[in-house]
């Protein structure tokens, strides 16, 4: 990861407190999928001492910098899991990008383990953080199907909107209503997801694809 990254994440975590959110308990379980190398995980700890916190991350590179960075930080409660989160206990190939942007695909030279977070989803998580290069739509789906959604009382993930990919955000959407939730939301057009094969007729968006963040509750 190089410093611009890393300090668009401080600023994203720390400046703009985009994971900020109120709990009637003090010791709230949090569930962070996608961990990186910890800034949200710090932070979690930082605002809730006591919560119970488990991190997910794919990159085992990235995990072990996680891993240290959470000990020098201090804490020695904080579970970490080298593993994609994903729909299925298998393994899956992995996109090694060495940054925030290392994603499960469909096939590649490097294969890490997943697992099926419907499967291992506590009684009650105060809050589900999903931050997983768009392998998002298909965990969601999951844990919709499995009914394990509703163990979850407020969730933040950001989705990739790749222009194929509208109608599986529309339809992710509808399953979060549907158990239940209500829903709130940001986006902005943005090039380092990608970008798409042919310009939209409108200036502001060219040949971007969206970056979009949901906050849902009950």
């Amino acid at each position: 990861m190089n410093a611009g990254q890393l300090t668009a994440q401080f600023d994203e975590i720390f400046i703009r407190r985009q994971y900020e959110f109120q709990s009637e308990r003090s010791h709230p379980i949090i569930i962070d999928c996608g961990g990186n190398v910890g800034v949200s995980a710090i932070w979690f700890k930082l605002k809730f001492p006591n919560c119970q916190l488990t991190v997910y991350e794919a990159d085992p590179d990235l995990a072990e910098i996680l891993r240290e960075n959470i000990k020098r930080a201090g804490y020695e409660d904080v579970v970490i899991r080298h593993e994609a989160v994903w729909i299925a206990n298998e393994i899956v190939a992995f996109s090694k990008t060495g940054d925030d942007s290392g994603k499960i695909v469909a096939e590649g030279e490097t294969y890490y383990p997943a697992i099926d977070l419907s499967e291992h989803m506590p009684n009650c998580v105060d809050l589900l953080k999903l931050d997983i290069e768009g392998a998002e739509y298909k965990v969601l789906k999951r844990l919709c199907e499995t009914r394990a959604i509703q163990r979850v009382q407020r969730l933040i993930c950001e989705f990739h909107v790749w222009r194929d990919k509208t109608d599986e955000l529309l339809a992710t959407l509808a399953l979060l209503r549907a158990s239940g939730m209500q829903l709130s939301m940001f986006a902005s057009v943005v090039p380092w997801i990608g970008l798409a094969n042919e310009d939209a007729p409108f200036e502001v968006v060219h040949r971007n694809h969206v970056l979009m963040e949901v906050f849902a509750w009950r």
